[in-house]
């Protein structure tokens, strides 16, 4: 079984790591008096107790400067994967609301409320997907320029394949 990370369970910073064991030692004590309160709690006491349980090994993990090196990097990766689950879900449904060609504020609104998050991170990952789109169009171009042109047909297929409205 896949112990849960102790940066990420002790709040701490990832990036940059924290390495001030002083620090550590105060998050854990911080922790410690949260899960004590939580420890005859209806849905967060099995939890609290098991993170009670496991204060001599976070104790030894994070005491360890190779041992923590090697947790902040894991907490990286893990931090990098939900990141990456939750941008797919709202990248699915960019990919929906921008295959008309444009996302109107309500949309983008309403989507931020749906996925839990602003709604900059919303336009932000539109603008994303819009240069992701730029960059393909601009390769297929290129490609096609090989041949040392590229003709009015091939512009307008190109633009109606990716849902733009060819000049």
């Amino acid at each position: 079984m896949e112990r849960d990370n102790f940066y990420i369970v002790l709040d701490l910073s990832t990036s940059p790591p924290e390495n001030d064991p002083s620090k550590i030692q105060e998050a854990i004590k911080k922790k410690r008096a949260d899960w004590s309160r939580l420890r005859n709690h209806p849905s967060k006491g099995i939890n609290a107790q098991k993170y009670i349980g496991m204060i001599p090994e976070i104790r030894k993990v994070m005491m360890d400067p190779e041992l923590r090196r090697e947790e902040a990097r894991q907490a990286l990766d893990i931090i990098k994967s939900r990141r990456a689950k939750k941008y797919s879900g709202i990248d699915r449904h960019l990919e929906i609301l921008m295959s008309k060609g444009f996302v109107r504020e309500e949309e983008i609104i309403k989507l931020a409320k749906h996925h839990k998050v602003s709604s900059s991170v919303i336009r932000s990952r539109i603008q994303l997907k819009e240069r992701e789109k730029f960059a393909e169009i601009d390769k297929q171009i290129s490609a096609r320029m090989g041949k040392g042109y590229i003709t009015e047909a091939e512009i307008k297929s190109l633009a109606k394949a990716r849902g733009l409205e060819p000049e």
